[in-house]
């Protein structure tokens, strides 16, 4: 899955730039559902300054949030961690693309606040 910023974006993510979802986590505490985050990564293996809520040095990372996931602190690894309403907040647009081997269908592209759906 891929997830491309516009020209701007309230978290200091790289305008005009395409990032790949590689993960999503549903943090729980006492049997309930606390986050829901995705790890999202820069092809250029930069943080870019990321300015969002679960940034390397967030407080929300506790021992508890950490062993639910796959977090690793390092302040320039190219991943970063979006809670959802940032996700919908920072990004333009996704897609998810996968393998058909007809080729009929490849490609979904959902974007805008309208969530139109374009298949290609």
């Amino acid at each position: 899955m891929g997830a491309n910023v516009g020209s701007s974006n309230p978290y200091s993510l790289i305008g005009n730039h395409a990032y790949s979802l590689i993960g999503c986590y549903t943090i729980s505490k006492n049997n309930a559902v606390t986050n829901r985050l995705y790890k999202i990564r820069n092809p250029w293996g930069q943080d870019a300054g990321f300015a969002g809520a679960w940034n390397d040095n967030s407080a929300l990372w506790t021992a508890d949030v950490i062993a639910q996931t796959t977090f690793v602190k390092d302040s320039n690894d190219g991943d970063i961690w979006v809670e959802d309403k940032e996700f919908v907040q920072g990004f333009s647009s996704f897609s998810v693309a996968y393998y058909n081997d007809n080729f009929v269908n490849s490609r979904v592209e959902i974007t805008g606040d309208n969530l139109s759906l374009y298949q290609y």
